[in-house]
C-alpha cells in the first residue's frame, strides 16, 4: 500500500457547528448525474462521511472520457442530504495513473500516528487506463473535506460475499458474516448465513452498519448489491433477520450511513448504480427508521 499526498478542499468548511433543521425523510435525491459522454457504468461506488459540523461529504468511481485522467470527485451537503454541490476534485497527483476505484472517506476522531485527529482520509486504487496496475493510495485533507462499527456488547461485525463456486453459471455470492471480540481474529470466528425471514436470499456486495435506535441492543442495518430493501437484526446478529423496505433502489456496494445525533434514527443510503448500467447516477435517501423499524 501507498500513502502518498495530501490535497486541499476548496471552500473548507467551518470549523464552527453550525445551526440547522434535524434530518428529514428523502428518497432517490440526485447528487450527480453524468454527461452523456461518460463511459459506461458512468458512475459506481458510492461512498459518504459526515463530519463533525454535520455536514454530509459523497464521492464514487467517475467513469469520464480520457484524457484527462478519472478522478474522485467529492460534493458536500449542508442540510442533511438534501441539496448538493461539488466541493473538490480528488486528482492523482502521486502516480498521474488515474483514480479509479474503490474511494473510501474516513474522518480521523483521534490522532493515528502522523495524521491528527480531524484529518479526513480518501483512500482509492491508482489504476492506469488499461487496467495494467494497482496501487492503493491515500490522501488526506486538513480543512474537513471502516467500517467497523462497535456493537454495543464489546463485538464487531464483519460482513461479507461468499465467493465461492466460480465454476457454475448460476452462482449468487450470498452474504455471510462473522462476530468476534477482536477483529484481528476474524478469521477464526465462524460463519453465519444471513438468513431473511422472509425467505430473501440477499447476494453480493454487502454493506452493514449499527445503529443504537430500535431497541435494547439497536439495530444492525445490512445492504445487498441486488435487493433495494434492507436487512435488520436488532439482536446483535444472532438468529434471522427482518426485510424492511427502501426507497434507494439497489447499487452495486450500495452505502449506509447512521447519521449523527437524534439517537441514531436518521440512515443515509447511497448509491452510484450498477454494474453495466447506461444511466447509473449518484443518488442519496435519507430514511427515518421511526418509520420502518
Amino acid at each position: 500500500m501507498k500513502v502518498l499526498g495530501l490535497f486541499v478542499f476548496a471552500g473548507a468548511a467551518q470549523a464552527a457547528a453550525l445551526s440547522r433543521a434535524k434530518p428529514q425523510s428523502l428518497s432517490n435525491i440526485t447528487i450527480f448525474s453524468p454527461p452523456s459522454d461518460y463511459n459506461i457504468p458512468r458512475t459506481l461506488y458510492a461512498r459518504n462521511e459526515q463530519l463533525p459540523n454535520g455536514d454530509i461529504l459523497a464521492t464514487w468511481e467517475n467513469y469520464s472520457p480520457e484524457p484527462p485522467l478519472v478522478y474522485f470527485p467529492v460534493y458536500r451537503s449542508k442540510d442533511y442530504g438534501k441539496t448538493w454541490k461539488e466541493l473538490s476534485k480528488v486528482q492523482d497527483t502521486a502516480n498521474h495513473l488515474g483514480l479509479r476505484y474503490q474511494p473510501f472517506l474516513y474522518y480521523l476522531p483521534e490522532r493515528i500516528g502522523a495524521f491528527k485527529k480531524g484529518t479526513l482520509l480518501l483512500a482509492g486504487s491508482s489504476i492506469p487506463t488499461d487496467l495494467s496496475s494497482t496501487n492503493i493510495d491515500l490522501y488526506a485533507s486538513h480543512d474537513d473535506g471502516a467500517t467497523w462499527k462497535f456493537l454495543p456488547n464489546g463485538k464487531y461485525f464483519y460482513i461479507f460475499e461468499y465467493g465461492s463456486f466460480f465454476n457454475t453459471s448460476s452462482y449468487s455470492f450470498p452474504l455471510y458474516y462473522r462476530i468476534s471480540s477482536d477483529p484481528e481474529n476474524f478469521a477464526s470466528a465462524p460463519d453465519n448465513k444471513l438468513i431473511v425471514s422472509s425467505g430473501t436470499k440477499p447476494t453480493s456486495s454487502p454493506y452493514v452498519v449499527w445503529t443504537p435506535y430500535g431497541g435494547k441492543h439497536g439495530t444492525i442495518i445490512a445492504s445487498s448489491g441486488t435487493q433495494s430493501t434492507l436487512f435488520i437484526n436488532k439482536a446483535l446478529g444472532e438468529g434471522e433477520w427482518t426485510e424492511i423496505e427502501s426507497p434507494e433502489a439497489h447499487s452495486y456496494t450500495r452505502s449506509l450511513r447512521v447519521l449523527e445525533g437524534n439517537g441514531g434514527r436518521y440512515l443515509l443510503v447511497n448509491g452510484g448504480g450498477v454494474l453495466q448500467g447506461t444511466s447509473n447516477s449518484v443518488t442519496a435517501t435519507v430514511m427515518d427508521l421511526k418509520d420502518y423499524l
